[in-house]
């Protein structure tokens, strides 16, 4: 069977694209309205109406293809205290019109493309909104949602909890989207430091063995996946439990050399 026109289906494209995006502001707007009562009422807030609001939030980013050499990513500011999310941004450096439509003008007319190219940007028509490379895409996104978050919602994001990139959080430092008065802390996920530590530790085991080196011995008490997998458990309880950092060290010690 025939498939839909280009002209046809890039119409229809458009048009879902337009109506999805009206919904997603309207969804990040009634959660941001649910946060901010939230927040006056778990910390008993005498805040206006229209009074601006320091929260914490949890921010990351994503891509639609494993790795850093996707066309498409995403960024998301999720609220500590509701778990709501109340903003993304989509970057792309793929445009479905350009590569159809304007590949074929620009291999049949070459003297047209750049015209119309210019036209598709002009009237809004073209997807593409990054051009540096997909690692990038988490740092512009973190730019652009702290960016408009005073201006959409009357909150500001004063502290990030992440996943340990320090990209995103040195340029907002850089950009200061706040003011100079206004301090925007970097907190890391505790789920994300055990990882690291079992990360660190696995690295660990595989260089001691290219270099013939057995950890713990060939018995009970060596530094198997099992252990390591158990102190990231205890590592992160420990954190949670608030003990001091001498305290964990000799836990975590003491895991190692009895585990």
């Amino acid at each position: 069977m025939p498939g839909l026109h280009q002209k046809t289906f890039n119409t229809i494209a458009k048009r879902v694209y337009s109506q999805n995006e009206r919904l997603a502001e309207e969804a990040f707007g009634q959660a941001a309205s649910i946060v901010r009562q939230e927040h006056v009422l778990y910390y008993h807030l005498q805040a206006e109406e229209d009074a601006i609001l320091n929260i914490s939030v949890s921010f990351d980013g994503s891509w639609l293809t494993r790795g850093h050499k996707s066309l498409i990513g995403i960024g998301c500011v999720i609220d500590v205290l509701t778990g709501l999310i109340i903003d993304g941004h989509v970057l792309s450096l793929h445009c479905h019109v350009c590569a159809q439509t304007g590949a074929s003008i620009k291999r049949e007319t070459p003297h047209r493309y750049e015209q119309w190219r210019q036209d598709h940007i002009e009237k809004g028509e073209c997807t593409i909104n990054f051009e540096c490379s997909s690692g990038m895409m988490e740092v512009r996104a973190a730019e652009v949602l702290w960016g408009r978050s005073v201006q959409r919602h009357n909150l500001r994001y004063t502290t990030m909890v992440n996943d340990g990139d320090s990209k995103a959080f040195k340029k907002l430092l850089e950009v200061q989207h706040y003011g100079p008065d206004v301090v925007i802390l970097k907190e890391d996920c505790i789920n994300q430091v055990g990882k690291r530590l079992g990360t660190a530790l696995r690295n660990l085991v595989a260089d001691c063995s290219k270099k013939v080196i057995t950890l713990g011995g060939r018995g009970h008490g060596r530094f198997t996946a099992e252990t390591i997998r158990k102190l990231q458990i205890y590592y992160t309880r420990a954190i949670r439990s608030g003990i001091s950092a001498e305290e964990m060290k000799c836990g975590i010690l003491a895991g190692l050399y009895h585990g």
